[in-house]
């Protein structure tokens, strides 16, 4: 698949936004970068793409922040994770590009409605749950690189503070992309020589986790809900008129 220079220059400002949110608040490489580089590039490029800069913008965040994880709610989640990226996979083979970008912007849009409006969770839920949790999280890894809704949502419904959500987010989607992208090159979703994209844009993901930890640990703190869940629905937005305008034109 050959792509343009505007292509690149444009999915760079893309990861570079992507990598702000995601220095700042724990996610964002998948809610915001998937809904924007799928304005200029296919799906079937875009997952794999972003699960690749998961991986890159995980290492940094494990080590420097492994301590904050919370380990007694990760680690039930990652079998569901598991299971559910290969259904996830034929899904995004079998769809259309434009139902898969309506679909992602729906879902972005949902995870930002339900968090704002204070969903709340008074104690952790049992294995089955958080297993099941870990399933559709894994489908929508597989799908759209976005294991993300349902993690972003249950941590904001128990009311972790926000370096446990930020640790506990970085290392789940840094195990998830790792996952779902040795899936992929199985799979034949992508060939190992269209992760060029994917290359290209590890500078602007540097700069911007970079940019986005520098507001983590200044004043900018106090508004980290605000700040997240509005880019957050920014970029759901434009990734759902995409779509909607692909499918009715």
């Amino acid at each position: 698949m050959s792509l343009s220079l505007w292509s690149v220059g444009a999915g760079s400002a893309a990861i570079l936004a992507s990598g702000i949110l995601r220095g700042f608040t724990g996610f964002g490489i998948a809610l915001a970068g998937v809904p924007l580089l799928a304005l200029v590039a296919e799906p079937r490029l875009v997952v794999p793409t972003v699960m690749f800069l998961q991986i890159a913008s995980g290492v940094q965040n494990l080590v420097q922040d492994r301590r904050h994880i919370d380990v007694r709610l990760l680690l039930p989640l990652l079998p569901g994770a598991v299971l559910g990226i290969v259904p996830g996979l034929w899904l995004l083979l079998w769809l259309a590009a434009d139902i898969v970008r309506l679909g992602i912007g729906l879902l972005v849009m949902a995870t930002v409605l339900l968090v704002s409006r204070g969903f709340r969770l008074e104690r952790q839920p049992e294995m089955p749950t958080l297993l099941g949790l870990g399933a559709v999280s894994g489908v929508l890894n597989g799908l759209a690189a976005m294991a993300g809704p349902p993690m972003i949502a249950l941590l904001f419904a128990l009311r972790r503070p926000p370096e446990i959500i930020r640790a506990t987010l970085a290392g789940y989607f840094f195990f998830t992309g790792f996952v779902g992208l040795g899936m992929a090159l199985l799979q034949g979703v992508i060939a190992p020589g269209e992760l060029w994209f994917a290359v290209a844009m590890l500078p602007a993901l540097v700069l911007g986790l970079a940019l986005g930890g520098r507001l983590f640990d200044g004043d900018f703190r106090r508004h980290y809900r605000k700040v997240g869940l509005g880019l957050l629905l920014l970029a759901g937005l434009a990734a759902a008129l995409r779509g909607a305008l692909g499918l009715w034109l």
